[in-house]
């Protein structure tokens, strides 16, 4: 189960969002330690994240557990998600936690906003070259159907993946991905 919906009741509980949509608050004293004053600033710390990524995560007092930035924000936001949902930043940038960036969407849905591969040979998202037949593959996903081409030269390929792009843009790719 996703931690924050499981702990939704605790985040509203403890924390509530300021007037600029970003800046979280506490909503009551930690009595037990005297550490935290009503209304104080809530400031996120590093979590080290996957792939060496920082996200930032908030501790929820009562309940012991550490939740990301981008979820607490969802919850505070009132935006509704299920189990199974992941965040996604539409532009990338992991620390732009504006209501206007984040989307709360499947992890098929993420997967088409995806930036290009660091171990891309070609240079192009969804082309690759098969060096034992010396043809270039072209390959894309358009309405759960994976599309398969070959091409004998690079610049052929690249012009047939810009066909598939125009298709697979109305099946919810962003222009982004690949990028």
């Amino acid at each position: 189960m996703l931690t924050a919906l499981k702990y939704k009741s605790k985040i509203l509980e403890y924390f509530y969002l300021d007037t600029d949509d970003i800046t979280i608050r506490r909503r009551c004293d930690d009595v037990a330690k005297g550490k935290f004053k009503m209304f104080d600033v809530v400031i996120p710390y590093a979590l080290k994240g996957n792939k060496g990524f920082d996200y930032k995560g908030i501790w929820v007092p009562g309940v012991g557990v550490t939740i990301s930035l981008p979820w607490v924000l969802t919850v505070l936001r009132g935006i509704e998600f299920t189990d199974g949902m992941v965040i996604d930043h539409k532009d990338g940038n992991i620390n732009n936690n504006s209501r206007s960036n984040l989307r709360v969407i499947t992890q098929q849905e993420n997967c088409k906003n995806k930036k290009k591969r660091s171990d891309n040979t070609t240079g192009y998202t969804g082309i690759s070259y098969n060096s034992s037949t010396g043809l270039y593959l072209v390959r894309r996903t358009i309405n759960g159907k994976r599309i398969n081409r070959s091409h004998k030269t690079l610049e052929g390929a690249i012009q047939l993946m810009e066909v598939l792009k125009q298709e697979s843009l109305q099946d919810g790719y962003t222009e982004r991905h690949g990028n």
